[in-house]
């Protein structure tokens, strides 16, 4: 990944403040792992921002978190599910809690606790039929404060299909890419993307082929219930990324592409 990039977590690890290497756990066998290029470096005690690095929360660490789930027209969005997810540093990630919206689009987790396995961060997402899934970053556990979400509606393609788009008509986060040191972003750090969602007939292996004029971005599929079914990050290890994930009939997924704005051509197919 360029300079100008910060991989929050992925299977290449993230580049840390103190620039020690260390060996954590292997991935969890729910992400498909599809590429490992880079170097394993990082800081067992922070998380690198501009200017320095943000401490890991101790342990002990938990708080209350609230919030509002609404649509792209700020109208409240209920039923909608939001997870927190514990993300460790090869993608690896557990859902720590999960609630639903009430008819106001509001929201409440009693008690959110520190990631306690080792190195790793707060990935939150919410969710819901009909919209593509928004996540947030938790890094300064516990002081960031409480985190509300939009619904963008879904944009559908065909499982076997060939569009044209550009990234940046939104701004996603996701396993691979929590934040960028780069006027791109968002206020929580966030770069942008693009998103299509493919509803499945049949269940089989749902394939991404991305091909772009500009190479710096990271793929990812999101599962129905808001975790993620696979990952791929830049740098990829040669020639067009292709990602990968088995899918259920009568489902939709995500495909996301997130990173440096550039035209791209997405293929699909449905194996």
């Amino acid at each position: 990944m360029k300079p100008g990039f910060v991989r929050v977590v992925s299977l290449v690890l993230i580049a840390g403040c103190g620039g020690s290497s260390w060996s954590p756990s292997a991935p969890s066998p729910s992400i498909t792992p599809t590429t490992t290029s880079g170097t394993a470096t990082a800081s067992p005690g922070c998380f690198p921002i501009v200017g320095g690095c943000l401490p890991l929360a101790p342990p002990a660490a938990s708080r209350a978190l609230n919030g509002v789930v609404a649509d792209a027209a700020g109208r409240p969005v209920a039923e909608a599910s939001v997870a927190v997810q514990e993300v460790g540093v090869y993608g690896d990630f557990v859902v720590q809690s999960s609630v639903s919206t009430d008819g106001r689009g509001a929201y409440s987790i009693a008690n959110v606790q520190a990631f306690n396995r080792g190195i790793g961060w707060l990935l939150v997402g919410a969710t819901r039929e009909g919209y593509f899934a928004d996540f947030k970053w938790w890094l300064n556990f516990p002081a960031d404060e409480d985190l509300n979400f939009r619904l963008d509606p879904w944009v559908h393609i065909s499982p076997d299909a060939t569009v044209r788009g550009r990234i940046g008509d939104a701004f996603c986060a996701g396993l691979g890419y929590g934040g960028t040191i780069s006027a791109m972003t968002d206020r929580m750090g966030r770069p942008p993307c693009q998103r299509f969602a493919v509803a499945v007939s049949r269940s089989g292996r749902l394939e991404a082929t991305v091909t772009a004029a500009l190479y710096e971005f990271d793929i990812d599929i999101v599962k129905p219930d808001g975790t993620f079914a696979a990952y791929i990050g830049y740098p990829y290890r040669s020639g067009p990324p292709v990602v990968s994930a088995p899918v259920n009939a009568g489902s939709v997924y995500e495909i996301r592409l997130a990173g440096a704005p550039t035209d791209f051509e997405l293929r699909t197919t449905l194996r």
